[in-house]
């Protein structure tokens, strides 16, 4: 006998194009769940730009687009299972600052890898004038800026329950652990 099996849940399409509003082929969309109950899902931009995730249940997701040699941008959306939803990205290129390749993995204070933290590069640092550069952690916690400067920046770190800091590092080869901290729970109180 014939089985079907009907699979509900939303499509999120769209586009990637660079500020010249030209696609970005070959840009990766990655698809996180905010509550860390979904596995994270990633696709490809085909070479118009265009990328789709199919059968995307109910929920609460951070939207992210990057390719090398771009910032990444991301965007944070609610969908409840009745449309489709059509999200565009612009990416801009990223000035090329040097030929080290800075890597870093942030974690909890219990050393647990954080998935959810998005990275970038701190403003009016000396020498860098016209260099932007920001990237979203993968699901160990992990990020690599390649074409970095040969000498220390200043990051910033942050999420979406996460305290935001800064933290200087220097592309040495190894890989930096930074350490973030959850947002303190904010506590209401009162009498009616």
């Amino acid at each position: 006998n014939p089985v079907l099996v009907i699979q509900r849940g939303d499509t999120i399409s769209g586009l990637v194009r660079d500020a010249a509003s030209e696609p970005v082929a070959n840009a990766e969309v990655q698809l996180k769940d905010t509550s860390g109950w979904r596995d994270l899902r990633k696709v490809k931009t085909d070479e118009r730009g265009h990328f789709e995730l199919r059968r995307v249940s109910e929920g609460t997701f951070r939207l992210a687009a990057t390719a090398e040699y771009y910032s990444s941008a991301d965007q944070l959306l609610r969908l409840d299972g009745r449309a489709s939803t059509n999200v565009d990205f612009t990416i801009k290129p990223i000035g090329i600052a040097g030929n080290s390749t800075l890597r870093g993995r942030v974690v909890d204070e219990a050393g647990r890898p954080v998935p959810d933290i998005g990275v970038s590069l701190v403003g009016r640092q000396p020498g860098l004038d016209g260099i932007h550069w920001s990237d979203s952690v993968d699901d160990k916690g992990r990020f690599a800026w390649n074409r970095a400067p040969d000498r220390p920046v200043k990051l910033s770190f942050g999420g979406w329950n996460w305290e935001s800091h800064q933290v200087e590092l220097t592309p040495d080869g190894t890989e930096h652990v930074v350490t973030v901290k959850p947002q303190p729970a904010l506590q209401i109180s009162g009498t009616v």
